[in-house]
């Protein structure tokens, strides 16, 4: 026999099949937000698209029973289908549309990813508020904004990492630690997608304060560092948007963001102090291995450097392509990161410091701390640990 109903869920199971006085352009804004289209969402409920039009519309009605799982769909609490829609940031540009043509790739998984980065964003300020605390200005100094090379030279001043420093890092998952902790010293956040298929290989969002870089966990360290460095040129400039970094493309930011991270994160000087007569692939590797840089940034700095040509180039990005796609149909170990680990990378030093300092000033609660965390109480004191280690560092 089932023990009975709380109160309020056995008002809920009495009024499911009641007509749910829902707002008709809510449902609609609920549904566009979250980037589904109608007849997926109709699919789900197994109500026919013109019925789901009809509730849209204003025409008819969905039950309790419908808005709640509507509502859970959409990741929005039922309470909000029930008033107007309301004001938030629209999706940012996708960089991966052909220029002039509309985005087409926001897929439900990414359009809450964008939400979730946001809500982060806003508990971080929140957090911060209530300790008196202000956030670190992201203002970066760009003595020309328009010469990609002075761009990149400018930021890697601003984050204050030197070549000798770059050299002496130990691994590929220090450098973009050490990248990443340098982008949020200066006041940007930076996450780490979650279970986003077919993911860009990064995001920016332009807010002031704490703009917010979202890099993509499925591809190796170096790559994610030219991410990174990638999506810090488009904040500097004020420009937000969804990118795949180093891509054929026809669009002159990300070109320019190419340009600049490349500058950023390898400068040519660097390539031209040790620069061997006939660069071949081994220098390549050598280059890539010494600044913990993917092979392509090393390639195209050859590239500018004139010691290779554009032939030479393009077949330099073939094979790293080639060797790319081999690594890419090769088994993945089963499992993943425990908790603490993932939630360590996902959310990043800044936005788990905000948290653990107001859990430590008593300001928030235990429950408050783990569902900002995202995690169970048995793992909060891996992400403490962490945050211990880090602060010593």
């Amino acid at each position: 026999m089932q023990p009975p109903l709380p109160g309020v869920e056995r008002a809920h199971a009495a009024t499911r099949g009641e007509p749910a006085s829902v707002h008709a352009a809510t449902l609609v804004w609920a549904r566009t937000t979250a980037a589904y289209i109608l007849d997926d969402v109709a699919r789900r409920l197994r109500v026919a698209p013109a019925r789901l039009a009809a509730w849209e519309a204003g025409a008819e009605r969905p039950t309790v029973a419908q808005a709640r799982a509507l509502a859970e769909l959409y990741h929005r609490p039922l309470t909000a289908l029930y008033g107007p829609p309301r004001q938030e940031p629209g999706p940012p540009p996708d960089f991966r549309s052909a220029p002039g043509r509309a985005a087409t790739m926001m897929t439900p998984a990414l359009a809450l990813d964008v939400r979730r980065a946001r809500t982060r964003r806003d508990a971080i300020l929140s957090l911060l508020d209530d300790r008196g605390d202000r956030p670190t200005p992201f203002a970066p100094n760009l003595s020309d904004s328009r010469d990609h090379a002075a761009v990149g030279r400018d930021l890697r001043a601003a984050l204050g990492i030197a070549l000798g420093t770059q050299r002496a890092w130990r691994s590929d998952a220090a450098a973009y630690a050490a990248w990443r902790d340098a982008a949020e010293a200066i006041g940007v956040l930076v996450f780490q997608m979650d279970r986003v298929e077919r993911p860009p290989r990064a995001y920016s969002l332009h807010h002031s304060p704490l703009p917010i870089i979202v890099i993509a966990p499925s591809y190796i360290e170096r790559a994610r560092i030219f991410s990174l460095a990638h999506e810090l040129v488009h904040l500097a400039l004020g420009v937000e948007g969804l990118c795949d970094p180093l891509s054929p493309t026809t669009n002159k930011a990300e070109r320019f963001a190419d340009a600049a991270a490349a500058e950023m994160i390898l400068p040519l000087v660097a390539v031209q102090d040790d620069l061997p007569p006939v660069p071949d692939l081994r220098d390549v590797d050598r280059y890539a291995r010494r600044f913990h840089v993917s092979r392509e940034v090393v390639a195209r700095r050859f590239l500018e450097a004139r010691a290779i040509s554009q032939s030479e180039f393009n077949a330099m990005r073939a094979q790293v392509a080639s060797d790319f796609r081999k690594r890419a149909t090769q088994p993945k170990s089963s499992g993943g990161p425990r908790p603490s680990v993932k939630a360590w990378h996902t959310l990043g030093p800044t936005y788990i410091s905000a948290v653990l300092d107001s859990y430590s000033d008593s300001r928030i609660t235990l429950s408050d701390t783990l569902g900002y965390l995202g995690i169970r109480a048995k793992w909060l004191e891996g992400i403490q640990q962490r945050w211990t280690n880090w602060h010593t560092v």
